[in-house]
């Protein structure tokens, strides 16, 4: 079993293209976008996110455990499914306003959503593939 992975600064420059590509091709040109390579200890990446202010800093994790390598396409894939996350955003932040709705809840389901929508996209670029 591997330590992990240590991504390296060619994986962060990746990861950051790939993020503002997305941002151009979705339409997510008013945030304030911020970039970071920090340790995280659930996942590959994440998007810490201030709807009122419209900043969004996208992190990709120093370390990742339980990866012998961190390949283009899961950084691909990994910059597409906080790139949804930051699409919803907006949503979470009013459902989590609303009385009688747990954060748990709405966290459930934004994540069950961001992960349909990279399954779609996945489907897409395979398609495209063999055309």
């Amino acid at each position: 079993m591997s330590d992990g992975y240590d991504t390296t600064k060619a994986d962060f420059a990746y990861f950051k293209k790939r993020v503002t590509i997305w941002l151009k091709w979705i339409g997510l040109l008013k945030w304030n976008i911020h970039f970071d390579c920090a340790q995280i200890h659930d996942g590959e990446a994440e998007t810490n996110i201030d709807v009122p202010g419209l900043t969004a800093t996208f992190r990709l994790s120093s370390h990742i455990d339980g990866y012998d390598c961190f390949t283009k396409a899961q950084i691909d894939s990994a910059a597409e499914h906080e790139i949804w996350h930051l699409l919803i955003a907006k949503l979470q932040f009013l459902a989590n306003e609303r009385f009688g709705v747990t954060p748990e809840l709405v966290e459930e389901t934004v994540e069950e959503i961001v992960n349909q929508l990279t399954t779609l996209t996945i489907r897409g670029k395979k398609k495209s593939a063999r055309r």
